[in-house]
C-alpha cells in the first residue's frame, strides 16, 4: 500500500491540515420520520374532552401525527394541500354519506374509517366505496384495522430493483447497473461492516424526539427504546414498535441516506441477529414461502418483462409460510387502481443457498400468527415466472439466489471492486461522494480526520491518502475553493517530502490543485500545475490512462476560460479518445467529457454539435446518477438553450413549446439573481404570446407577472407597476373576484406601492388582498399573518401607530401558533431544495431568511444568526457586493447581534448595510435615517 512506510508521519501531520479548515458541514437532518398521518373529522368533537384525548393517544401510538377537524372546509383544504403524505381518515357517520364521495378520489387518501355514534344510523353503502374500510363503533376497533392497513401500505410501497439477465460470459460494469441496485447493495455491505457505539443509538433517539414533540405516547416509547434497547432483541423492537418498523422501511424505500446512516446501528444489529438465528437453526429442508402486496402498475410491467433477471427488495423483507395470509394482502391491493396485486411465491433451497433468514416463532413481540419469515435488506432473488391468478392479481415465482449464481457473482465482484479498501466509514464516505451527497461525505471525513492522530489501526492508517484527497474533493464539490486550496497545499507539503518526484499520487494532487486554481480564476497558475501533472502522468501512468484523461480535460478548461475555444476543444477531444477506449459506454467520466465538449461547441456557435453532446451527457446521467444529483441540473440548462436554437429553426414562431422553454430558462436566471438575462428570456416569451392566440390567457398573465417581479427586483417600479396592471387585468377577466391568485397579485402591487412610498395605494391593495384571504383562508393561516404585518407596516410608515399596533397584534397572535410549524415546513423545504439545487442556490437564501426570522421572533438568536449568515454567504456568491438585498441582510445580522449584546459586531454589520444603502436611496429616506439612528445608538452602547 502507498505510504505504509510513513503512515505515522502522515498521521501526525494530518491534524495540522485539519486545523486549517474552520467550518465543516453537518447533517441537515431535515426529515419527516413518518409520512403517514390520521385525520379525524367530527363536526361536534371537543378536543379537550378526556375521551377525545384518550382516543387521540391510542391513534398516536400507531402514527406520529393526528389532525383533528370540526370544520369540513378546513379539512378539505388540508387534504388537497397535503404533499408526500399517506392519509388515513376517521369520519363521523353523520356526515359520511355526502363527505366520502367528495374526497375519496384524492390520491393521498389511503383509507377511510367511519365512526358510528349510537344515535345516528349510517346510510352510506360501503360496498360502493373501496377506500372505506368499515363502520366502527369505537376507536379501539379502528386502531386494529388502522394498524393492519398502515402495515399493508408500507408493504405496497416496498421498493425493489431489477437487474436484467446477462450471459455469464459477459463482464458487468458498475456504471451499467441499475442505480438503486448498486447503491442499496453498497450501503448494506458497508453498514454491516461498521462497528457502532452507544452514541449512535442516542443520536437516533434524540433526533426522533425532536420529530415527536407534542406526541407524549411516542416520546415515552423513545424513552423505553433508549433505556431498554439492549434488554430486548432487534427483531423484538422491529415487530413491537410501529415507529421503528415505519421509519426504517421508509428510509430504505426512499434511499434516504442520512436516515439510513442514523439507523445504521439498528440495521447492523437486525441483520446480525438474522444471521445468528439462521446459523443456530441451520435449516436443511426446501421451503416455499409467500409474500402478498401491491406494486405500481408501471413497476409490475417492468418486472413482467424481466423473467430470468434478478430482483432485489431494498428493505427488510417479511414473508410468510401461510399462503392464504399472503394472498389476502395481495388481493386487497387491487382496491387501488394504481396498483397490481401480487403474490410472490418464493422457493428456498438451503442446500445450494446460504442467504440467511429468520423464522420469527417465539422471537417476534406478537404471537407469530402470520408464521413470518424475515430476510435482511437487499436479499436477491431470481425471477422464474409470472402468471395471472385472476383479474389484476398475479403470481410471481422467485428463487432465492444460490451462492454460485454466475450473474450474482459478476455483480458482487463489480461492486466490491468499486468500494475499494478501508474501514467501513471510509467506504461509506466514498460512496456518498460518488452519489453527490457532499455534505454528508464531508461530515464523515471530518470525523475520520479527527480520529487519525489517535488511531493506530493499520486499516485506517493506510486509508489516509484517500481520506485527505477525498476531503479536498468534497470542498471543491461544495464550492469551498479557498478551503480546498488550503487543504491541497497541506497535503502536497506532506507528500512532496515522503514521495519520489515522479510518484503517480503527486500527479493526481497537482491535477486537483490546478482544478482549484481554475475555480479561483487563476488560470496561469492552474496551467503550471497541470503541466507538472501531465509530465508525471505521461511517464509513469501508462497503465492508468484515466489520470492523463483528467489532466487533458482540465487543460481544456483553462483554455476555455481564456477564450481559446478551439484549443480547449482539442484537449477535450484528447480526453474523449482515452475515455472511449478505456471506459464502459455509460461511465460518469464520459458524461463529464461530453458535457465539456458540448459547452465548447456552444461557445463556438456549433449548436447542432453542442446539442448532440449534451444529449449524450444526459443519457448517461439519467442512467447512472440518483435522481437529485447536482450534475443533472447543468445539463438540463444547456439542453434548454440548445433546444431553443433548434425550435427557432424548426417550429412556428408562435409555438407554445418555445414559450415554455423561454419562461423556464428565465426562471432559472431569476433565481440566480441574474435579472437582466431573466428579463430578456421573459420578453422573448411575451413577444411570442402577444403574436399568438394565447394573448389574454392566464399563462400570458403569469409572464406579465414574471416581468413585473424582475423589474421590481431591479427597482424599476414604473415598469413593474405597468406589468402588474396588465397581469391583473387578465386575471380579473378570467378569474372569480374572490380567488387566491387575485389576492397574491394584490399583495405584490401593495408591496410595490409601498416601495414607491405611495402608502395610500399600498394600503388599498393590501386591504383588497386581505378581504379575499379572510374569506377563503382559515383565521390562523400564515398568509393572513403576512398581510396583517404588511398593513401594520404601512400604517406605521403613515404614523398611524394605533392601527399599526392593532395589525401587528393580529400578526403576532397567528405567528405564535405557527413558529414550530413554520420551522418544520422550512426544514422540509430545505430538504427538497438540497436534493434538487446546488448547495449555494439563491432559492435556499429565501428559506434561510424565513427560518432566521422565525428563530428571531422566538428570541433564539443563536439559530437566527446561523440562518442569516448562510443567507449572506449565498448572496455574496450570486449578487453584486453593493446589492440592496445584501445590505438588508447585513442590517438584520447587526440587529441580531444587538439583541445578543454583541455591540461591536452589531455596529460593524450595520455600518456595512449603511454604506450600501446610501448608494441606492436618497439621504432623507426614512429607513436610511432609521438605520443611521441605530448606528448612533450602537456607538453609544459600545463606548459604555
Amino acid at each position: 500500500m502507498v505510504m505504509t512506510h510513513s503512515a505515522e508521519q502522515v498521521a501526525n501531520q494530518a491534524n495540522v491540515i485539519k486545523t486549517k479548515v474552520s467550518t465543516w458541514p453537518r447533517f441537515t437532518r431535515c426529515h419527516n420520520i413518518d409520512n403517514s398521518l390520521v385525520i379525524w373529522l367530527d363536526l361536534d368533537i371537543n378536543e379537550s374532552n378526556p375521551d377525545t384525548t384518550a382516543a387521540t393517544n391510542k391513534l398516536q401510538h400507531i402514527v406520529n401525527t393526528v389532525k383533528i377537524f370540526n370544520d369540513t372546509n378546513a379539512c378539505i383544504d388540508f387534504l388537497t394541500n397535503a404533499e408526500n403524505k399517506i392519509i388515513f381518515m376517521v369520519i363521523s357517520n353523520d356526515i359520511s354519506e355526502w363527505f366520502v364521495p367528495l374526497i375519496e378520489q384524492l390520491t393521498s387518501l389511503h383509507s377511510i374509517y367511519i365512526l358510528q355514534n349510537q344515535e345516528t344510523q349510517v346510510h352510506l353503502s360501503i360496498g360502493d366505496h373501496k377506500k372505506v374500510k368499515g363502520i366502527f363503533t369505537n376507536i379501539d376497533t379502528i386502531c386494529i384495522s388502522l394498524k393492519l392497513n398502515i402495515h399493508q401500505s408500507i408493504n405496497d410501497y416496498t421498493s425493489f430493483s431489477i437487474l436484467p439477465s446477462v450471459d455469464s460470459t459477459q463482464s458487468v460494469k458498475f456504471d451499467e447497473l441499475d442505480q438503486s441496485f448498486m447503491y442499496s447493495q453498497l450501503l448494506k455491505e458497508i453498514i454491516v461492516d461498521i462497528q457502532y457505539d452507544e452514541k449512535a443509538k442516542l443520536d437516533f433517539v434524540n433526533f426522533c424526539r425532536g420529530q415527536c414533540l407534542g406526541n407524549n405516547i411516542r416520546l415515552n416509547i423513545l424513552n423505553q427504546f433508549e433505556s431498554n434497547y439492549e434488554s430486548n432483541s432487534p427483531i423484538w423492537w422491529y415487530t413491537k414498535e410501529p415507529f421503528v418498523y415505519t421509519v426504517l422501511n421508509q428510509a430504505l424505500r426512499k434511499l434516504d441516506i442520512e436516515m439510513i446512516i442514523m439507523m445504521g446501528f439498528f440495521i447492523h444489529d437486525l441483520h446480525r441477529q438474522i444471521e445468528q438465528i439462521y446459523a443456530q437453526r441451520n435449516p436443511t429442508n426446501k421451503m416455499i414461502i409467500y409474500r402478498g402486496q401491491g406494486i405500481s402498475n408501471d413497476e409490475f410491467e417492468k418486472l413482467r418483462k424481466n423473467i430470468g433477471g434478478l430482483l432485489s427488495f431494498n428493505n427488510f423483507l417479511s414473508t410468510s409460510i401461510d399462503q392464504d395470509v399472503s394472498l389476502a394482502f395481495g388481493s386487497s391491493a387491487r382496491d387501488d387502481p394504481n396498483l397490481t396485486g401480487v403474490l410472490f411465491r418464493i422457493e428456498i433451497d438451503p442446500s445450494i443457498s446460504i442467504v440467511p433468514f429468520a423464522q420469527l416463532d417465539d422471537i417476534s413481540f406478537y404471537s407469530n400468527f402470520e408464521r413470518e419469515i424475515l430476510f435482511s435488506m437487499h436479499t436477491i432473488f431470481r425471477i422464474s415466472s409470472v402468471m395471472e391468478i385472476e383479474n389484476r392479481l398475479w403470481q410471481i415465482d422467485l428463487k432465492l439466489t444460490d451462492n454460485n449464481d454466475e450473474q450474482l457473482k459478476l455483480v458482487t465482484e463489480c461492486i466490491r471492486n468499486e468500494i475499494g479498501d478501508g474501514t467501513g466509514w471510509v467506504r461509506m464516505a466514498g460512496l456518498l461522494l460518488k452519489m453527490g451527497k457532499f455534505d454528508q461525505a464531508s461530515t464523515i471525513y471530518n470525523t475520520l480526520l479527527k480520529a487519525i492522530p489517535n488511531n493506530t489501526q493499520n486499516e485506517l492508517q493506510t486509508s489516509i491518502p484517500a481520506i485527505l484527497n477525498n476531503t479536498a474533493v468534497v470542498h471543491v464539490s461544495l464550492g469551498a475553493y479557498e478551503t480546498a486550496h488550503s487543504f491541497y497545499e497541506g497535503i502536497l507539503e506532506i507528500f512532496e517530502e515522503i514521495l519520489p518526484s515522479d510518484h503517480p499520487l503527486l500527479a493526481s494532487i497537482y491535477n486537483n490543485i490546478g482544478a482549484v486554481y481554475i475555480s479561483l480564476d487563476n488560470f496561469t497558475t492552474a496551467l503550471s500545475y497541470f503541466q507538472k501533472s501531465c509530465e508525471i502522468a505521461q511517464k509513469s501512468l501508462r497503465e492508468n490512462e484515466q489520470e492523463l484523461s483528467k489532466i487533458y480535460h482540465n487543460i481544456g478548461h483553462v483554455y476555455r476560460k481564456l477564450g481559446d475555444y478551439p484549443t480547449a476543444l482539442l484537449y477535450y477531444e484528447k480526453a474523449l479518445e482515452i475515455d472511449q477506449r478505456t471506459l464502459p459506454p455509460f461511465h460518469p467520466y464520459l458524461a463529464t467529457t461530453y458535457f465539456s465538449i458540448a459547452e465548447a461547441h456552444e461557445l463556438m456557435t456549433n449548436y447542432a454539435s453542442a446539442l448532440a453532446f449534451s444529449e449524450k451527457t444526459l443519457e448517461i446521467e439519467q442512467r447512472i446518477l440518483p435522481p437529485f444529483h447536482p450534475s443533472l441540473s447543468s445539463t438540463y440548462i444547456i439542453i434548454g438553450e440548445k433546444a431553443l436554437e433548434i425550435q427557432e429553426k424548426s417550429l412556428p414562431s408562435n409555438h407554445p413549446d418555445r414559450v415554455v422553454a423561454l419562461n423556464n430558462i428565465g426562471e432559472v436566471y431569476r433565481s440566480m439573481g441574474d435579472h437582466t438575462t431573466a428579463l430578456s428570456y421573459y420578453m422573448k416569451a411575451l413577444d411570442i404570446q402577444e403574436q399568438a392566440s394565447s394573448s389574454g390567457s392566464l399563462r400570458m398573465s403569469n409572464t406579465y407577472k414574471h416581468i413585473a417581479d424582475v423589474y421590481s427586483s431591479m427597482k424599476d417600479y414604473e415598469n413593474s407597476l405597468s406589468y402588474y396592471e396588465k397581469a391583473l387585468e387578465i386575471k380579473r377577466t378570467l378569474l372569480p373576484p374572490f380567488h387566491l391568485d387575485m389576492a397574491a397579485i394584490y399583495v405584490d402591487m401593495g408591496g410595490l406601492y409601498q416601495s414607491m412610498e405611495n402608502y395610500t395605494d399600498a394600503l388599498s391593495y393590501y386591504q383588497k388582498a386581505l378581504e379575499i384571504q379572510e374569506k377563503l383562508l382559515e383565521p390562523d393561516h400564515a398568509h393572513l399573518a403576512i398581510t396583517y404585518n404588511d398593513i401594520g407596516l404601512v400604517y406605521q410608515l403613515m404614523e398611524d401607530y394605533s392601527c399599526a399596533l392593532s395589525y401587528y397584534q393580529k400578526t403576532l397572535e397567528i405567528q405564535v401558533k405557527h413558529y414550530t410549524t413554520a420551522l418544520s415546513y422550512y426544514e422540509k423545504a430545505l430538504e427538497i431544495k438540497y436534493k434538487s439545487l446546488l448547495p449555494n442556490h439563491p432559492s435556499l437564501a429565501v428559506i434561510y431568511n424565513n427560518m432566521g426570522q422565525v428563530y428571531r421572533m422566538m428570541e433564539d438568536y443563536s439559530n437566527a444568526l446561523s440562518k442569516f449568515e448562510k443567507r449572506l454567504d449565498i448572496q455574496l456568491t450570486f449578487l453584486q457586493p453593493d446589492d440592496s438585498d445584501t445590505a438588508t441582510t447585513y442590517e438584520t445580522i447587526g440587529l441580531v447581534h444587538q439583541s445578543m449584546k454583541n455591540y461591536s459586531l452589531a455596529l460593524s454589520y450595520c455600518k456595512k448595510a449603511f454604506e450600501i444603502q446610501e448608494k441606492h436611496v436618497p439621504s432623507d429616506d426614512p429607513e436610511l435615517l432609521e438605520l443611521k439612528e441605530t448606528i448612533n445608538t450602537l456607538e453609544s452602547l459600545e463606548k459604555d
